[in-house]
């Protein structure tokens, strides 16, 4: 099946890991890509080109702004066109926030989150002209929670991505371009191998509902959805396993567009399941007249206001009346 037959794809961080995997999946499904990476990526090239797919190879340091307005130009002169963005480039840190230097700081928040911001910029005008654009941002899991209490750089700027794919969708909306988030948990990549056979390794696979690593080539599965015509109403959504606190719960199989209820101070997890019955929220693109809604939603989850007397005050404040059933 080539769902995205005669699309052109610009792929970021695709020397390796979840971009190769990316780079392949789009290819398979009939798109021509633009392999992109400040390492050679050549290799991602010969396999696509060997798989009987359409592929090229730039250079980009994506957080270099001219450097990005060259790479999308270079699409559009290779392939005619630009139709899918796919930011997945970036780097973490390791260290407390005390420890953390301020140039570390700046320069993993400057791949991780600013080459988001710099690549929908560039791109903009080809995906406007496209008709059907698509942009799919790579956050994580840690980007809806913070993690594990290190890292500061890496999850700030995991958690702007995630935001900021919510404000471009909302303002591409109606300019045919559909912006979407991807937060994988712990997927079984290069940046694994310092922790295999450990400790370590087995606590993240005992915290994967799963019980398992992800798989790049399904990353890439979720990719593809997006960028195709199966998610053509769908913008501003985060695929994402759940989790609470940002630790994924074994045994749920939920795994995708649903908001958590907010744990309280000395709840357990039981606890939140049992508040959670009846009150799953689908992540939806919202419209400027039911904004006030789902502030008024987030207001009242913290009291436990009954759904129907919920009901009552949101649609009592919402602008002229409207109200989307989903919210509560």
């Amino acid at each position: 099946m080539e769902r995205l037959a005669g699309r052109v794809a610009l792929v970021t961080g695709a020397a390796g890991g979840i971009g190769r995997a990316t780079c392949l999946r789009l290819a398979q499904e009939g798109a021509s890509v633009l392999v992109t990476d400040i390492s050679d990526g050549g290799s991602v090239v010969d396999e696509v080109v060997s798989a009987g797919g359409t592929a090229s190879f730039y250079p980009l340091d994506v957080a270099d702004e001219d450097a990005w307005n060259a790479a999308v130009a270079t699409a559009v002169e290779r392939y005619g066109r630009l139709d899918i963005l796919v930011n997945n480039a970036g780097i973490g840190d390791n260290l407390p926030i005390e420890e953390t230097t301020l140039d570390n700081y700046e320069r993993t928040v400057a791949v991780t989150q600013t080459s988001v911001f710099l690549g929908m910029k560039a791109a903009s005008a080809a995906l406007k002209a496209s008709g059907h654009g698509s942009v799919i941002n790579i956050s994580s899991i840690f980007g809806t929670s913070g993690g594990f209490g290190m890292s500061p750089a890496y999850h700030a700027a995991k958690g702007a991505v995630r935001i900021m794919t919510k404000t471009a969708a909302v303002g591409w909306a109606r300019e045919g371009i559909r912006v979407n988030s991807v937060h994988p948990g712990f997927v079984d990549t290069a940046i694994m191998n310092p922790v295999r056979g450990t400790d370590f390794e087995q606590v993240m696979i005992d915290l994967t509902p799963m019980g398992r690593f992800g798989l790049t080539e399904e990353i890439a599965a979720g990719v593809a959805f997006l960028a195709s015509e199966d998610a053509g109403f769908v913008t501003g959504v985060v695929l994402q396993r759940r989790c609470v606190n940002g630790i994924p719960r074994k045994g749920d199989r939920s795994n995708t567009g649903v908001d958590q209820v907010t744990p309280r101070i000395g709840e357990n997890s039981a606890e939140i399941r049992r508040r959670e019955t009846g009150r799953r929220v689908p992540i939806i693109a919202l419209t400027a007249p039911s904004l006030l809604a789902f502030y008024l939603r987030l207001l009242l989850a913290p009291f436990d206001v009954s759904p129907e007397y919920g009901l009552k005050l949101v649609t009592a404040f919402s602008p002229g009346r409207v109200l989307l059933p989903a919210l509560l």
